[in-house]
Protein backbone atom coordinates (compact mmCIF):
# COMPACT_ATOMS: atom_id res chain seq x y z
CA UNK A 1 0.00 0.00 0.00
CA UNK A 2 1.02 3.46 -0.94
CA UNK A 3 2.57 5.29 2.05
CA UNK A 4 0.48 8.03 1.52
CA UNK A 5 -2.67 6.53 0.69
CA UNK A 6 -2.29 4.32 3.98
CA UNK A 7 -1.60 7.30 5.85
CA UNK A 8 -4.58 9.03 4.70
CA UNK A 9 -6.95 6.29 5.39
CA UNK A 10 -5.92 5.60 8.58
CA UNK A 11 -6.48 9.24 9.49
CA UNK A 12 -10.12 8.76 8.59
CA UNK A 13 -10.42 5.33 9.99
CA UNK A 14 -9.58 7.41 13.54
CA UNK A 15 -11.14 10.71 12.85
CA UNK A 16 -14.46 8.06 11.65
CA UNK A 17 -14.09 6.21 15.47
CA UNK A 18 -13.92 10.07 16.79
CA UNK A 19 -17.28 10.64 15.13
CA UNK A 20 -18.77 7.93 16.06
CA UNK A 21 -18.08 8.29 20.03
CA UNK A 22 -19.39 11.96 19.84
CA UNK A 23 -22.37 10.46 18.10
CA UNK A 24 -23.19 8.02 20.55
CA UNK A 25 -22.45 10.34 23.11
CA UNK A 26 -25.20 12.76 22.27
CA UNK A 27 -28.28 12.23 24.08
CA UNK A 28 -30.53 14.16 21.62
CA UNK A 29 -30.22 12.23 18.36
CA UNK A 30 -33.86 11.37 17.28
CA UNK A 31 -34.62 6.93 16.35
CA UNK A 32 -34.49 8.20 12.57
CA UNK A 33 -30.86 10.05 13.07
CA UNK A 34 -29.64 6.78 15.70
CA UNK A 35 -30.85 4.54 12.59
CA UNK A 36 -29.09 6.70 10.01
CA UNK A 37 -25.93 7.01 11.71
CA UNK A 38 -25.95 3.09 12.29
CA UNK A 39 -26.51 2.69 8.36
CA UNK A 40 -23.52 4.97 7.95
CA UNK A 41 -21.29 2.94 9.94
CA UNK A 42 -21.96 -0.32 7.89
CA UNK A 43 -21.54 1.53 4.78
CA UNK A 44 -18.07 2.75 6.22
CA UNK A 45 -17.58 -0.39 6.89
CA UNK A 46 -18.02 -1.95 3.44
CA UNK A 47 -16.51 0.73 1.87
CA UNK A 48 -13.45 0.23 3.89
CA UNK A 49 -13.34 -3.18 2.59
CA UNK A 50 -13.60 -2.10 -1.26
CA UNK A 51 -10.82 0.10 -0.93
CA UNK A 52 -8.08 -2.60 0.99
CA UNK A 53 -9.54 -4.64 -1.63
CA UNK A 54 -8.56 -1.23 -4.36
CA UNK A 55 -5.01 -1.25 -2.72
CA UNK A 56 -4.35 -4.94 -2.92
CA UNK A 57 -4.97 -5.05 -6.10
CA UNK A 58 -2.76 -1.78 -7.01
CA UNK A 59 -0.29 -3.53 -4.79
CA UNK A 60 -0.17 -6.77 -7.07
CA UNK A 61 0.00 -4.70 -9.75
CA UNK A 62 2.70 -1.57 -9.53
CA UNK A 63 5.09 -3.79 -11.18
CA UNK A 64 3.13 -4.00 -14.12
CA UNK A 65 2.34 -0.01 -14.52
CA UNK A 66 3.88 1.65 -17.43
CA UNK A 67 6.51 3.55 -15.04
CA UNK A 68 7.79 0.51 -14.04
CA UNK A 69 8.34 -1.06 -17.44
CA UNK A 70 10.07 2.17 -18.35
CA UNK A 71 12.59 1.34 -15.20
CA UNK A 72 13.67 -1.50 -16.34
CA UNK A 73 16.48 -1.97 -19.16
CA UNK A 74 16.08 -3.51 -22.24
CA UNK A 75 18.17 -6.49 -21.17
CA UNK A 76 15.53 -7.12 -18.34
CA UNK A 77 12.44 -7.06 -20.23
CA UNK A 78 14.37 -9.47 -22.99
CA UNK A 79 15.20 -12.07 -20.48
CA UNK A 80 11.34 -11.18 -18.51
CA UNK A 81 10.11 -11.76 -21.73
CA UNK A 82 11.76 -15.26 -22.59
CA UNK A 83 11.22 -16.60 -18.89
CA UNK A 84 7.91 -15.54 -18.84
CA UNK A 85 8.12 -12.47 -16.71
CA UNK A 86 9.18 -12.02 -12.96
CA UNK A 87 11.78 -14.01 -12.79
CA UNK A 88 13.84 -10.79 -11.97
CA UNK A 89 11.84 -9.76 -9.21
CA UNK A 90 13.67 -11.52 -6.16
CA UNK A 91 11.70 -9.97 -3.67
CA UNK A 92 9.80 -12.14 -1.09
CA UNK A 93 6.44 -11.69 -1.21
CA UNK A 94 4.97 -8.81 1.49
CA UNK A 95 4.32 -10.08 5.04
CA UNK A 96 0.41 -11.65 6.03
CA UNK A 97 -1.15 -8.80 7.84
CA UNK A 98 -0.70 -8.47 11.43
CA UNK A 99 -3.19 -10.95 13.77
CA UNK A 100 -4.79 -7.90 15.18
CA UNK A 101 -5.22 -6.10 11.05
CA UNK A 102 -6.80 -9.64 10.11
CA UNK A 103 -9.25 -9.66 12.98
CA UNK A 104 -10.70 -6.13 12.99
CA UNK A 105 -11.11 -6.78 9.04
CA UNK A 106 -13.34 -9.84 10.45
CA UNK A 107 -14.94 -8.38 13.08
CA UNK A 108 -16.19 -5.58 11.15
CA UNK A 109 -17.98 -7.05 8.26
CA UNK A 110 -21.59 -7.98 8.01
CA UNK A 111 -21.67 -11.53 7.42
CA UNK A 112 -24.71 -12.43 6.52
CA UNK A 113 -26.37 -16.03 5.80
CA UNK A 114 -26.19 -17.37 2.25
CA UNK A 115 -28.78 -14.87 -0.13
CA UNK A 116 -30.22 -12.99 2.58
CA UNK A 117 -30.90 -9.73 1.68
CA UNK A 118 -31.43 -6.85 3.29
CA UNK A 119 -33.04 -3.00 2.28
CA UNK A 120 -33.79 -0.13 4.15
CA UNK A 121 -37.33 1.22 4.48
CA UNK A 122 -39.03 3.42 7.12
CA UNK A 123 -43.06 2.71 8.34
CA UNK A 124 -45.36 5.16 8.57
CA UNK A 125 -44.69 6.02 11.40
CA UNK A 126 -40.98 7.26 10.35
CA UNK A 127 -39.48 4.58 12.77
CA UNK A 128 -36.33 3.24 10.47
CA UNK A 129 -35.98 -0.84 9.84
CA UNK A 130 -33.99 -3.31 7.63
CA UNK A 131 -36.39 -5.65 5.52
CA UNK A 132 -34.89 -8.99 5.37
CA UNK A 133 -35.82 -11.26 2.18
CA UNK A 134 -34.94 -14.83 0.41
CA UNK A 135 -34.92 -16.05 -2.75
CA UNK A 136 -36.21 -19.43 -1.64
CA UNK A 137 -38.75 -17.77 1.03
CA UNK A 138 -39.28 -14.52 0.07
CA UNK A 139 -40.20 -11.75 2.77
CA UNK A 140 -38.46 -13.28 5.95
CA UNK A 141 -38.76 -10.49 8.44
CA UNK A 142 -37.85 -7.29 9.11
CA UNK A 143 -35.43 -5.70 11.83
CA UNK A 144 -37.24 -2.60 13.29
CA UNK A 145 -34.30 0.18 14.74
CA UNK A 146 -36.05 2.46 17.49
CA UNK A 147 -34.39 4.37 20.42
CA UNK A 148 -34.22 3.39 24.35
CA UNK A 149 -35.40 6.02 26.82
CA UNK A 150 -31.59 6.61 27.98
CA UNK A 151 -31.27 7.13 24.01
CA UNK A 152 -29.68 4.20 23.10
CA UNK A 153 -30.28 2.00 20.09
CA UNK A 154 -32.52 -0.51 20.28
CA UNK A 155 -33.60 -3.35 17.32
CA UNK A 156 -36.52 -4.91 17.26
CA UNK A 157 -37.26 -8.45 15.25
CA UNK A 158 -40.16 -9.42 13.40
CA UNK A 159 -40.86 -12.96 11.67
CA UNK A 160 -43.07 -12.45 8.82
CA UNK A 161 -46.01 -15.21 8.21
CA UNK A 162 -47.95 -17.34 10.64
CA UNK A 163 -46.76 -19.22 13.27
CA UNK A 164 -48.45 -22.16 11.09
CA UNK A 165 -46.48 -22.01 8.03
CA UNK A 166 -44.15 -24.39 7.58
CA UNK A 167 -40.97 -21.80 6.88
CA UNK A 168 -41.52 -20.13 9.69
CA UNK A 169 -38.72 -21.78 12.16
CA UNK A 170 -36.71 -20.95 8.87
CA UNK A 171 -37.75 -17.51 8.70
CA UNK A 172 -37.50 -17.19 12.33
CA UNK A 173 -34.01 -18.79 12.38
CA UNK A 174 -32.78 -16.15 9.76
CA UNK A 175 -34.13 -13.30 11.50
CA UNK A 176 -32.38 -14.20 14.96
CA UNK A 177 -29.16 -14.36 12.50
CA UNK A 178 -29.27 -11.10 10.97
CA UNK A 179 -30.46 -9.53 14.58
CA UNK A 180 -27.38 -11.13 15.89
CA UNK A 181 -24.95 -10.10 13.38
CA UNK A 182 -25.99 -6.54 13.05
CA UNK A 183 -26.03 -6.43 17.00
CA UNK A 184 -22.54 -7.64 16.75
CA UNK A 185 -21.09 -5.17 13.79
CA UNK A 186 -23.11 -1.79 15.24
CA UNK A 187 -21.43 -2.51 18.88
CA UNK A 188 -18.03 -3.10 17.50
CA UNK A 189 -15.00 -0.48 18.51
CA UNK A 190 -13.01 0.78 16.68
CA UNK A 191 -9.65 0.22 18.66
CA UNK A 192 -7.91 3.44 19.73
Amino acid sequence: MPADVGGLWRDHRRSVGVRRAACASKTGLTPRQRAEVDRLILQQRRMREVVEDILSLAEELKGTTIEAVLAKSDFALGLEAVFGGRILDQRPPPPPPPQRAREASRTQRLNLPENVLLSKGFDQAGTPYYAISHPGLGPVGRIIIGSTPDHQTRLDAEVAGAPTDPAFDRRRELVGLVLKEIERVISFRLPG
